[in-house]
């Protein structure tokens, strides 16, 4: 590189640098705190027999799970069963339309359906599930479509129990503040 080229190459940098260095503060805090936790997961998989690695899925049937188990990352989970799950699922998964309609409110509540694949298949203690990948964002959808055909594919969202959590607590937050009782813990069952 010409010394021309790299002045110019670090006057863009020292520049641009209130827009992109926000943005690695941001990238450098989510990772090192969720990188580690998702190896432990797929260790704690390992450990429990409930991890597969994805080629030995290919030709299999059987439901691929796509999990996001944040709130608001890209982030998900390839999880698989042999089950139809579909077939086997007390009721039909929330609809994207319901679920932006439910977070528009505020009141968003962990959908049934997604309740029960998490704590059926996904759970760490007691799930049924394989581990099959970490880090599978949206963007990988098509290939793995391609790459198992003869799979169902299902999405879930585990990451509505740490929001509903989360809204739960502000409210009795708001609730201790302006002197209201705590409600009664409900009936989960």
């Amino acid at each position: 590189m010409t010394p021309v080229l790299r002045r110019v190459r670090n006057a863009a940098l020292i520049i641009t640098s209130p827009l992109w260095v926000p943005i690695a503060i941001v990238v450098l805090v989510t990772e090192t705190h969720l990188v580690p936790q998702e190896l432990r997961l797929r260790r704690r998989m390992r450990q429990a027999g409930r991890f597969r690695h994805s080629s030995t899925l290919i030709g299999q049937g059987g439901t691929l799970i796509i999990d996001s188990p944040t709130f608001s990352w890209a982030i998900a989970r390839l999880w698989w069963t042999p089950e139809d799950i579909m077939s086997l699922a007390p009721l039909p998964p929330e609809t994207e339309e319901e679920r932006d309609r439910a977070m528009s409110t505020g009141r968003y509540l962990w959908h049934p359906f997604d309740r029960w694949i998490s704590q059926r298949y996904l759970c760490a203690q007691g799930g049924t599930a394989f581990l099959v990948g970490v880090w599978h964002a949206g963007r990988h959808r098509k290939k793995l479509r391609q790459r198992y055909p003869a799979m169902k594919f299902v999405e879930s969202w585990s990451g509505a129990e740490a929001l509903e959590n989360f809204m739960k607590e502000l409210d009795e937050n708001k609730n201790a503040a302006i002197g209201q009782p705590k409600p009664p813990p409900e009936n989960t069952n």
